[in-house]
């Protein structure tokens, strides 16, 4: 069974500039674990997480936590 991915628009910004988890991590300040976690929707992201990640990204909020409508099916 595959897995869910829950924030895909974070991880294809992350992939297109070669980060990783723990690259991630660093520019927030959490361990590569956490980051897993978040991107697994196991815990949520904070107002800080997100505001850092808009500005590294250059995205607006609805471009990085957009779901596609197929994975809520």
């Amino acid at each position: 069974m595959k897995k869910k991915v829950l924030f895909p628009e974070i991880i294809s910004e992350m992939k297109k500039r070669g980060e990783t988890q723990e690259d991630l991590g660093k520019l927030l300040d959490l361990d590569r674990s956490n980051i897993s976690r978040k991107l697994n929707g196991e815990i949520q992201w904070t107002i800080g997480d997100i505001e850092v990640m808009i500005l590294h990204y250059d995205k607006d909020f609805w471009e990085l936590f957009r779901r596609n409508k197929k994975e809520e099916e």
